[in-house]
């Protein structure tokens, strides 16, 4: 194989991943702007929300729980120590 048949090889092969890359961009803002008209995506994007707020909340509430057993918890050691 000598240089200028690789290099039209490179240059077939790029423009086939250009034109793949295009479609499939093409494909995702086509399929993204069909989600936002329709309401199965707003129910989509509610879901997460909710999801996403009872994670949070779920975690905040650990923070808590944890940060607060801390005293208490040096008092039992302390008792327990010999």
């Amino acid at each position: 194989m000598n240089v200028l048949s690789t290099l039209r090889l490179i240059a077939v092969r790029t423009n086939a991943v250009d034109i793949f890359y295009r479609n499939a961009t093409a494909k995702l803002v086509r399929r993204t702007s069909q989600l936002s008209r329709s309401e199965d995506g707003v129910v989509t994007v509610e879901w997460v929300a909710v999801a996403a707020a009872v994670t949070l909340g779920a975690l905040s509430i650990a923070f808590i729980i944890m940060n607060g057993l801390v005293a208490p918890a040096r008092n039992i050691a302390s008792q327990l120590s010999p």
